[in-house]
């Protein structure tokens, strides 16, 4: 995963928006304590987050969304199509510093883990263009020997797969609810193939509380997050 800090023209992001933190690529092991990290250690939590990704480890995604919830940060789905020089040493993201870009809703999307990420904003705005694409999460089990493990049989392996599989899937219905997103979505979830992508609707995403719709603009010497 890269995340970064991305600049363009006035009301780029939003309105009265100009910065924003893009994050892109895998959700891959460790991703939500680097961004938290990055976030605190540089002060960013006034800004708003825009995800293009097509997911990853479902643990890290639900990891992102709690702290970001916990931050009262607001995220969004779009990409960010940096316009800075190859030459700049900023240009190729990972820093605080803002690098010259152009924010786009057309072909962004969320997907997957990303979803659980996305919802852990206190605002969650996904614009017109943009995607937010679902289905049914796997979870892996490993044997002591790192080999995966299948949840079927007698084995002692197989019946420990069970029963971890079983928590984690109560862990997710738990924090889905904690984000204040209908339930809906979950039933959804798990109708929908490992192997396929099913897309929300408009109407799903405002039905299923995701969209809260586009950021309002921060008051008067108000730094922090507007109110959603």
């Amino acid at each position: 995963m890269r995340f970064y800090v991305a600049e363009g023209p006035a009301n780029s992001c939003g309105r009265s928006c100009t910065r924003w933190i893009a994050i892109e690529g895998e959700f891959d092991k460790g991703s939500s304590k680097r961004l938290t990290e990055f976030i605190k250690s540089n002060n960013l939590t006034a800004l708003p987050v825009f995800f293009h990704s097509t997911g990853g480890l479902t643990d890290e995604g639900i990891n992102i969304g709690r702290e970001l919830r916990d931050l009262k940060m607001r995220t969004g789905v779009a990409r960010t199509e940096r316009t800075c020089k190859p030459a700049d040493k900023n240009c190729n993201g990972n820093s605080a510093q803002p690098v010259a870009a152009v924010w786009r809703d057309e072909n962004a999307r969320c997907s997957s883990a990303c979803v659980y990420a996305l919802i852990g904003g206190s605002g969650r705005w996904v614009p017109e263009k943009s995607s937010v694409g679902v289905h049914s999460t796997a979870f892996f089990c490993f044997s002591e020997k790192g080999q995966v493990v299948r949840p079927v049989g007698n084995s002692k392996d197989a019946i420990d797969c069970r029963k971890k599989t079983a928590a984690q899937m109560d862990a997710l219905k738990t924090f889905v609810r904690d984000m204040g997103i209908s339930g809906d979505l979950l039933s959804l979830i798990e109708k929908v193939p490992n192997s396929q992508m099913r897309y929300l609707t408009r109407d799903e995403l405002d039905r299923f509380k995701i969209n809260t719709g586009e950021f309002a603009a921060p008051k008067a010497g108000d730094s922090g997050p507007p109110d959603q």
